[in-house]
């Protein structure tokens, strides 16, 4: 995020600068970027979560983040209203000496 700040603040002008359009722009990239981060973090920490709390969490609304967590291929429980967590899989790295 940090470098697409910097990209942005270099190419808007000083007048630009001073409108606070690049206060939008940051704020944009911020709505963007944090319920991917906290995706993440959802997926590292559980393995089951209520629909409720991941809407909490990734600050959508109930329809919102139900699809958002169906994309990423999470199970969700019509009936209990829980989302199962879908984990990366992990490969072992093989060293050779």
């Amino acid at each position: 995020m940090a470098n697409l700040l910097l990209i942005l603040r270099k190419n808007m002008s000083p007048s630009t600068f001073q409108s606070g359009q690049y206060c939008q722009a940051q704020s944009s990239c911020h709505a963007y970027l944090y319920p991917k981060k906290m995706f993440q973090l959802l997926r590292s920490a559980y393995s089951t979560i209520s629909i409720q709390d991941a809407v909490l969490f990734l600050g959508m609304n109930e329809d919102e983040a139900t699809t958002y967590v169906l994309q990423q291929r999470w199970i969700a429980e019509a009936a209990s209203r829980m989302l199962t967590v879908k984990k990366r899989r992990m490969f072992p790295v093989i060293c050779r000496a």
